[in-house]
C-alpha cells in the first residue's frame, strides 16, 4: 500500500516550487518449503522531496531541490542541482525540449 503527495505552487511567472511526500508499507509471507516454516516481511519506506525551478524569459531555468529518504536500512539526503536550457520549442502536441546539465547531486 502507497499514499503520495505532491504539490505545486507558482509564486510569480519566473519561480515554481514543487514538494511532495511518499510512503509506502510493503507486506510479505515467504515460504520456506524445504524448512517447513514462513517468514512474514514488513518495509516501510519513506521519501520526501523540495524543489525551486527559476526560469529566464522562458529559456534557461536553474533547478535547485533536495530529496530525503527513510527505509529501514538507513536514511539518504541528496541535494540537486541542474542548468536547463530550451534546445527545441513546443507545439500543441510537445510541450519543448531542454537539455539538463547536472551541476550537483545525482542525475
Amino acid at each position: 500500500m502507497a499514499l503520495e503527495y505532491q504539490g505545486d505552487y507558482s509564486e510569480r511567472a519566473w519561480a515554481h516550487t514543487t514538494l511532495g511526500y511518499r510512503i509506502e508499507n510493503e507486506n510479505a509471507l515467504v515460504n520456506y518449503p524445504t524448512y517447513f516454516s514462513e517468514t512474514n516481511g514488513t518495509r516501510l519506506d519513506q521519501n520526501a522531496y523540495l524543489q525551486q525551478q527559476f526560469t529566464l524569459a522562458g529559456c534557461p531555468s536553474l533547478r535547485a531541490g533536495v530529496s530525503f529518504t527513510a527505509v529501514p536500512s538507513g536514511n539518504t539526503g541528496v541535494p540537486r542541482v541542474a542548468l536547463t536550457l530550451l534546445a527545441l520549442r513546443g507545439g500543441d502536441f510537445f510541450s519543448g525540449t531542454r537539455l539538463r546539465f547536472p551541476i550537483h547531486g545525482r542525475s
